[in-house]
Order: structure tokens, then sequence, then C-alpha cells
């Protein structure tokens, strides 16, 4: 989950790059955002059978222009209004309920999975800072593979730099096996 504090009018689309503010401010789009949260919970959880839904939410100082898929509790990427969180999550639980007959998790798993994202949580506020610092520098680094010098996408940019195996290193399909460990 993404939580954003923008106000006045937002615009995008879950494919856009970037969202508008106001008309006149750039942010990055918060579904690319999530995406890295989504990989880091991936590989922390080790289990990428697990179904992922990405939401971001706003306060009510934001009015969204944004695609109406974005809203519909069908959709998987959901842009609500913080007030509206706890609706939508519910509205979402009870969707997934009548669409699968049968759990797809113990409680014991479930109660394993919170254990694990709780253990490698940040809370120290330092380590947090420094964190998002490095966070930050993933920006400064291209979109190119680092063996053969490839253009790659922005999500295998991410998805590099979200696993370890790769030693803050980008690389194309090709030579992310090559470098697996």
């Amino acid at each position: 989950m993404e939580t954003k504090n923008y106000s006045g009018e937002i615009r995008g689309g879950r494919q856009d790059k970037q969202w508008i503010v106001n008309k006149r401010f750039k942010m990055m789009n918060p579904f690319n955002q999530n995406y890295g949260h989504v990989q880091a919970l991936k590989s922390v959880l080790g289990n990428h059978d697990l179904h992922f839904i990405s939401i971001i939410t706003f306060t009510k100082r934001a009015v969204f222009s944004i695609d109406p898929e974005l809203r519909k509790i069908q959709s998987d990427d959901l842009c609500v209004y913080d007030t509206e969180l706890t609706e939508f999550i519910n509205r979402k639980i009870q969707v997934i309920k009548l669409l699968n007959e049968t759990k797809k998790l113990t409680n014991e798993e479930i109660d394993g999975y919170y254990k694990r994202i709780v253990e490698v949580n940040i809370d120290d506020t330092a380590t947090r800072k420094e964190h998002v610092e490095k966070i930050k520098s993933h920006d400064s680094i291209p979109a190119v593979c680092s063996h053969c010098g490839t253009k790659v996408s922005e999500k295998v940019k991410e998805y590099c730099l979200s696993h370890n195996r790769y030693n803050g290193q980008v690389y194309c399909f090709d030579h992310q096996k090559l470098n697996k460990k």
C-alpha cells in the first residue's frame, strides 16, 4: 500500500509513468512505487504464488481524475481515499471469498507470513532513513543491463535492484539467468 497526502486534482492511469497534480506538478505513478513493495514482499515471503492487491490511498484533500477502473472493486490495482480504505478492503475480501470456495492459506501460514513481515520491518528511524536514501539512489542507476548494456524496462530494473542475488546490479532477462546465485 502506498499513501499520498497531495492536495488538488490527481490525474493519471495505471500505465502512465507519472501522474499530474493540479495540472502543474508531476509525481511518480504510485502503482509503480507499490510494484517495488510487492516485489520486496515476494522476496521476503518466498511464495510467488501469493496474490497481491496494490492499493493507493489519498487523503480527501485530493480529487481523482484517474482511470475509473482503478476505483472498481474487481481491480487488483485500487486507488481509494483514506477514509474509505477499510470499506474497500472489507469489500475486496468478500469478493475474493465469493470467488474462491476453498481457503488458499491456513491460519498457521498466515501467522507465519505476518511474523516474517514484522521480523524484516525497519522500525529504527536511522535505519529507515538509510533505507529511503538507498531507494532514492536507485533513481540514478541506469535501466541498462550491467553485462551487455541492453536497455531494460523500469520494472526489470526495480526487480533486479530489489533482489540481493544481483548485488545492486541491473541485468536483462538473459543475463539474470546467468547471475543467479
